[in-house]
């Protein structure tokens, strides 16, 4: 039986067209189920960047096993804004379920984007406004 957001993590990077080798950022990872399905559509050339602001979640997502041939997945506390990754980094950023729990939710774009290389694609899912 498939997980909760497991079914919403494969309708969310089937709208982004994830592409072999590609490099994704997913911002509140959670359980890192975004994580896990993308580093599996990019392949073991890509690179997953996967952010959370909670320890206890970034290490049930950290104690899952390695998939085959899926990208490497690297997980970072951190919260969306300021977001510790680089600059202009990523193919994709993704952010599932999380967008509507920042504090301040344009700061959290404006992280997203900055992430972003030049054409890279932001796509966000959110069942309500709190």
């Amino acid at each position: 039986m498939p997980r909760l957001f497991e079914p919403w993590a494969l309708l969310l990077l089937d709208e982004c067209n994830l592409r072999p080798n590609a490099a994704v950022l997913d911002v509140a990872t959670g359980p890192g189920t975004v994580a896990r399905v993308a580093a599996k559509r990019i392949g073991p050339g890509g690179r997953v960047v996967a952010t959370d602001i909670s320890r206890p979640m970034l290490d049930v997502a950290n104690s899952k096993p390695s998939l085959p041939d899926a990208a490497p997945i690297t997980y970072i506390e951190s919260p969306a804004a300021p977001l510790g990754v680089e600059n202009a980094a990523f193919d994709f950023v993704v952010c599932q379920q999380g967008l509507q729990f920042f504090p301040d939710r344009l700061a959290a774009l404006r992280e997203m984007r900055r992430a972003l290389k030049p054409r890279g694609q932001l796509a966000i899912t959110a069942w309500s406004h709190i």
